[in-house]
């Protein structure tokens, strides 16, 4: 088995570290001399440069008058209980090195993570501190030794060049990943809040996303002032929900969404006893519709054709077949009132969109039309049997009480240039009184509605945006902000994705998050370099047979960020997929420089960005034939 040097991170100590700014004051000292302040601006290059970005955490900080900050990642706070059992690894899913790295440029910045990032990323997020003008004293990463149950600073670690300490830490996790307990953020946040509160009277707790439950953990503290929190967001959770709340606060906001028509799933009770098996499925199916529409499913040949994806491979008469199909006649009740919505969209001839869930993480749930052709085509029997099945097998496993509320909403059909399809992205901060807007995107996503990455650029022309839309989403942004303080709101971050219509121009947006969120490694990173197009790429890696994944990853990242590549999340590599060969799989994030010349290419091969580039890092990489 081949290793590296455990004395290095994936064989070297020679860091290549990006060039230092230019002018001799740093963003940070010239808001010290300054007092800071954050204005509302509406050019890009203006908005996310890093001037702009730091001034508006200092005035977050005023604000709350902390003197200290604590990051953690606890994600499944942000994530819905029916969709908590799709993730793994939720120990691994970490965000906040970089934005940790911005706050130390002010104040000390402590980060709780139950798992070891690599250490190129730490190295990462101390290179653009120097580049903010902080201190590394102010910057901290503390990761309990599960060995020794000591706490380590892995910052400390990664500046004293201790490869070999940090080396077995990462060997450890990869051995024996953590469960994720929902007890072991709170008790480390409380632990670091406890030693350092005499020489910090006031703590910021900055998790994923801030919660009513971040504010019942603490709230003894939170009276006496000795922690803030930014507003918790429990009120915006429900998707579906928020929209009434920001139309009720501020009206005129109406104009930006497809108003969503609520279902709320249920089951409805079927007699496990089948005896005949199809003959009893096709009176269930049948009885179902009063007007027997679903007549085209009682034929016995027919009925295993919506099921498909439950017969497929099996024989009729097995015992998992049968569970199969009362598992989808429980949700008969519920796949007609998503077909209902939809009908009634699609008479007044408009297009429909479903989302089972309109809580958690976006898109997870979002049934696209090119993805589920038979939700959206076919007899109205064929698409709610075929929904019904759908419905079964993603929920079925679920209590009653973990059923989630989804929506049917009028599509979108964006537009198209080179670069695919039209969705941006636009992300703030509320102040207290206004709103100041700190990062224009454009996701990228497939046919079927897949986010295949996020593009960013301070110069937005590079990624398709003019400058009239900038402005639009800007107005936008700031009368939904204006119904979010309205609401309770008032000190938090905001985002937004949004899309104009392709037939009527139509501004809308159908997905908004409260929380730091995915895109806070990229949107600093465009700040820290306002004239370079990134890309935010997810890469799966497969591990040769003759290393262990913490030495392939290490190298891997190593190699990523002497390229300029910067790997984050990086905690991911504990949590490896292995596939029927007994091959290991890692998960990297990348955010990487898109070369002009490829752009270029994007003109003549349209809708190619994802592919192209993943093709160019990983040649980069020495890592062409290593898909998955």
């Amino acid at each position: 088995m081949t290793t590296t040097n455990p004395d290095t991170p994936g064989g070297t100590s020679n860091y290549p570290r990006p060039q230092a700014p230019t002018s001799h004051t740093s963003p940070s000292d010239e808001l010290r001399l300054s007092g800071g302040g954050a204005n509302t601006l509406r050019a890009p290059e203006d908005t996310i440069s890093l001037q702009h970005h730091m001034a508006t955490w200092k005035e977050v900080l005023d604000l709350v008058g902390a003197d200290q900050a604590i990051f953690f990642d606890d994600v499944i706070n942000a994530v819905d209980e029916a969709q908590q059992a799709v993730f793994s690894g939720l120990p691994g899913y970490m965000r906040c090195c970089l934005p940790a790295a911005q706050i130390a440029a002010f104040i000390p910045a402590h980060v709780v993570t139950l798992t070891p990032p690599l250490p190129y990323e730490i190295q990462h997020s101390l290179d653009s501190l120097e580049r903010m003008g902080g201190s590394h004293e102010n910057f901290h990463i503390w990761y309990k030794d599960p060995q020794s149950g000591e706490r380590v600073d892995l910052v400390r670690l990664v500046e004293q060049e201790d490869w070999q300490t940090y080396h077995r830490l990462v060997a450890y996790a990869c051995e024996n990943p953590p469960e994720f307990n929902h007890t072991d953020y709170p008790e480390q946040v409380r632990q670091i809040f406890e030693e350092t509160r005499a020489d910090h009277p006031t703590t910021l707790l900055l998790p994923f996303q801030i919660r009513e439950l971040h504010r019942q953990d603490f709230s003894a503290e939170i009276a006496e002032g000795s922690i803030s929190t930014l507003s918790p967001s429990d009120l915006f959770m429900n998707k579906g929900k928020t929209v009434n709340t920001l139309i009720k606060a501020v009206p005129e906001v109406a104009q930006y969404f497809t108003t969503p028509q609520p279902i709320t799933l249920a089951r409805t009770p079927v007699d496990p006893s089948l005896v005949d098996l199809m003959t009893t499925a096709a009176a269930e199916l049948s009885a179902a519709l009063p007007d027997r529409t679903l007549d085209v499913l009682m034929e016995s040949e027919r009925i295993s054709l919506p099921l498909s994806a439950i017969a497929q491979g099996l024989n009729p008469s097995t015992e998992k077949l049968r569970v199969g199909i009362v598992r989808s006649l429980t949700f008969i009740p519920s796949a007609i009132q998503y077909i209902d919505a939809c009908e009634r969209i699609e008479a007044g001839d408009q297009n429909a969109y479903i989302k089972l869930n309109t809580s958690g993480v976006s898109g997870l749930d979002n049934l696209s039309p090119n993805t589920h052709p038979e939700i959206y085509e076919g007899t109205r029997a064929e698409r709610i049997g075929a929904l019904a099945v759908l419905l079964a097998n993603r929920f079925g496993g679920h209590d009653d009480a973990h059923l989630p509320t989804g929506s049917v909403e009028i599509r979108i059909t964006p537009g198209y240039d080179h670069l695919g399809k039209r969705e941006f992205s636009i992300a703030g901060m509320n102040l207290a009184a206004r709103y100041t807007p700190l990062f224009f995107g454009r996701s990228i996503t497939s046919e079927g509605d897949v986010h295949e990455g996020m593009l960013a650029c301070s110069d937005g022309q590079k990624i398709g945006m003019s400058a009239t839309e900038i402005a639009k989403l800007v107005e936008m942004q700031e009368l939904l902000a204006e119904a979010e303080r309205l609401s309770g709101y008032e000190l938090g971050e905001l985002q937004n994705d949004c899309m104009f219509d392709n037939e009527t121009g139509k501004l809308s947006t159908y997905d908004f998050n409260n929380r730091r969120g995915g895109r806070s490694y990229i949107e600093r990173l465009v700040a820290l370099y306002p004239d370079t197009v990134f890309f935010d790429q997810d890469f799966s890696f497969t591990v040769p047979q003759d290393t262990t994944v913490h030495d392939f990853a290490i190298e891997l990242t190593r190699k990523a960020e002497e390229l300029g590549l910067h790997s984050y999340g990086t905690p991911t590599i504990y949590y490896p997929e292995r596939d029927e060969h007994g091959n290991l799989h890692v998960k990297l994030k990348l955010v990487s420089p898109v070369p002009e010349e490829l752009l270029e290419l994007c003109q003549h091969y349209e809708h190619a960005l994802p592919q192209l580039m993943e093709h160019h890092i990983r040649k980069l990489l020495g890592q062409e034939n290593n898909m998955h």
